[in-house]
């Protein structure tokens, strides 16, 4: 829905809507099943978790692609998320671009020993 909504403003050449959208956790189901190989075939991975999430994520990186190709705009999608890089990288999703991963203690909201935030 938001998409066909961005859609829609970038055609009509809309100033009150920003070309970007911020996702956050869009995979909130998907859980794990790190341990699925790389080399697994698609008829195997299509329903699971991680295959929902590929298709979720293959469908935002279309949009970015069509967006700046078709409709020749610029737009940029910020998602929040916990999914191991390599879905994306697995997929071959050009317009995906890690900036941080928060993982073994690396995290966007850090403690002291004292358990408070600094």
């Amino acid at each position: 829905m938001f998409l066909g909504l961005h859609e829609l403003f970038i055609r009509q050449n809309s100033p009150y809507l920003p070309p970007f959208l911020i996702l956050d956790q869009p995979s909130r189901p998907y859980y794990g099943e790190e341990e699925i190989k790389k080399d697994t075939p698609w008829e195997n991975l299509k329903d699971t978790d991680k295959g929902k999430i590929t298709i979720a994520m293959q469908l935002l990186n279309d949009f970015i692609t069509y967006v700046n190709n078709v409709l020749k705009s610029d737009f940029q999608i910020i998602i929040l998320e916990h999914i191991p890089a390599s879905i994306w990288q697995q997929a071959q999703l050009q317009n995906f671009h890690l900036v941080e991963d928060f993982r073994n203690g690396n995290a966007l909201i850090r403690f002291n020993e004292q358990n408070e935030p600094f």
